[in-house]
């Protein structure tokens, strides 16, 4: 079969990542670019229903997926190369945790045989952010084995369920071994089969808070309050705030918001302190 040819199976393994990652609501991809991630890189090129976004800065790229993920609730994709380009995520990998962010991190890795030699562009990447991670998979190097082939599927899966169910971040790290580049005939058959996929049925994890899902309790002890403050933190997109500001006009209550929160401003609004 030509996608079990040397020259094709590493972007072949790539392409069922990232179909599984499309199947699972991914739309959005932040890749900045690198010889080892080529594998990576053009798997989700050569798929339409995903957004490409190139950041030849890793660390601008980890805070631009930062964005898209809070802006959709979805988690956004980082693609690196081997070597400190990986490390240079940490700070959004940091923001993402404090904030419950969904991001999933798919770098590129020198194969086992290629490491602890003294190899440029080589550092340990295996569990590199520690417990900053909510799920962290060693992706090993691409394999024909139909059962292994299946694993990178359920990986892609996992990384999705985690990083939303736990609001963080997920990382598969990839072994590659040259060749990097499939066959062009190849490449121009995936894009075809990818455009067919691209209009298949997606998982949806949106959920949105209702302000009756707070609980006859709370309004209660809300509306039998002498002197109520409203204080309102970072929207979420799966959040709706908009009857916060009838609220205070009801309760004749301040607000105290923080920037991220996007509370139209009112005359109940806190805006210094």
């Amino acid at each position: 079969m030509q996608e079990n040819e040397p020259q094709n199976l590493a972007f072949y393994w790539c392409t069922l990542f990232v179909r599984s990652l499309f199947e699972e609501g991914v739309r959005n991809v932040v890749i900045s670019p690198g010889s080892r991630s080529t594998p990576l890189t053009l798997a989700f090129s050569a798929h339409s229903g995903i957004n490409k976004t190139i950041a030849v800065d890793e660390r601008s790229a980890g805070f631009i997926a930062l964005g898209q993920a809070k802006a959709s609730g979805v988690p956004s994709v980082l693609v690196c190369t081997s070597g400190t380009a990986l490390a240079n995520y940490s700070p959004a990998v940091f923001e993402a945790t404090t904030s419950g962010t969904p991001i999933i991190i798919a770098s590129a890795d020198r194969p086992p045989h290629l490491r602890g030699l003294g190899a440029s562009q080589t550092i340990d990447q295996i569990k590199i952010f520690g417990n900053q991670t909510v799920y962290f998979h060693e992706a090993g190097e691409p394999s024909t084995k139909s059962p292994n082939q299946k694993r990178i599927q359920v990986a892609a899966k996992q990384a999705v369920v985690n990083s939303i169910e736990h609001h963080g971040v997920s990382h598969i790290n990839f072994a590659f071994d040259k060749p990097f580049e499939p066959e062009a005939d190849f490449l121009k058959s995936i894009e075809k089969e990818n455009h067919n996929h691209s209009k298949r049925s997606q998982t949806d994890y949106s959920q949105h808070l209702n302000e009756t899902e707070l609980g006859e309790k709370f309004w209660s002890q809300l509306i039998s309050a002498e002197k109520p403050l409203i204080i309102v933190g970072p929207k979420s997109v799966n959040t709706d705030l908009d009857f916060i500001t009838p609220l205070a006009r009801a309760l004749s209550a301040p607000i105290i918001a923080e920037p991220g929160s996007n509370i139209p401003s009112s005359k109940h609004i806190i805006s210094g302190y």
